[in-house]
This record gives C-alpha cells, structure tokens and sequence, in this order.
C-alpha cells in the first residue's frame, strides 16, 4: 500500500514492506524492491535458531492463552492449570520481546525461562484435558529450539557474561 508523502507526483513514496515502512525511490517496473536495493531488515541478522524459536515462542503464547481460557471455562477444578498456561504464555511474550531487542546478549536468561518451562511442563503434564495436551506439545516444540538456541550460543560463545 503507498501513501504519498508531501505532495502527489513525487518520487518519493512511502511503501509498505514486511509490515514496515520505509522511504525511498518507487521501484522500477517489473523489479522487485530486493532487486533495486533495498535496506536489510531486522529478520536478514537472525540466526535460524533464534528465527526459529521466536516462532516457536509466539506460537506458544497464543496457545498457551487459549489454553488458559478453555481452563477456566471448563471449571475451578483447572484452576491451577489456567494459572499455569497464562504464566508461559507470558513469560513467551516476554522471550518474544527480549531476543526481538538482542537476542545474542545473554543465555542465562534463556536458561531461567527454560528451567520455567520444564516446571511448567511437568505441571501440565499431569492434565488429560485435549487443550492442555496441545499446549503442552507446543511447549514441548518451544523447549527444545529454546535448547538449542542456547547450546549454539554457547559454543559459539555468544551472550557468556
């Protein structure tokens, strides 16, 4: 989508790209805006890793809430469970935000929200109720790219303080 930007005509615009927008020269005819240059985004610096496990956390998050709902619609005896599904879907927001902003800056924070995840994990284990059973396997898909997230960094030697 482009909005012209000061006055019609111009060959300035301000494009959409990848849900941003950026400034810069229309690309040409039949060319994409890769093909004429465009500035790298924020995803092209990422490990796979760490693209992966951001994906694995924002699934986890959305998952782990409806989760939380579906505890609480059912009855007070989830209760301890509902409790439990909104903590990891928050503490996922939270991994989402802070390897947005760094991701290579330190593993002991993601040791601390894999360590959260295990107790949470054998917490909902122990629920044979078919929402929990499936947030409790997108946990268990986030656990282990969060694992190797960390092992990578740390034969890599990146985020050791």
């Amino acid at each position: 989508m482009q909005q012209p930007m000061g006055q019609r005509g111009g060959t300035q615009e301000r494009q959409q790209v990848g849900g941003q927008q950026s400034m810069g020269q229309q690309p040409q005819a039949g060319r994409t805006e890769e093909e004429v240059g465009a500035k790298p985004k924020f995803e092209d610096h990422l490990s796979s890793d760490v693209m992966l496990v951001l994906a694995d956390f924002q699934r986890l998050e959305t998952t782990a809430e409806w989760c939380a709902d579906q505890c609480v619609e059912r009855g007070p005896e989830l209760g301890t469970c509902a409790r439990t599904c909104r903590d990891v879907a928050d503490i996922a927001h939270l991994g989402v935000q802070l390897m947005s902003r760094n991701p290579y800056r330190r593993i002991d924070v993601g040791e601390v929200m894999l360590n959260t995840f295990l107790d949470a994990r054998e917490e909902l284990g122990q629920y044979r109720y078919p929402p929990v059973m499936d947030t409790v396997q997108v946990l268990d898909r986030a656990i282990e790219s969060l694992s190797k997230g960390i092992e990578t960094a740390r034969q890599q030697g990146v985020g050791v303080q």
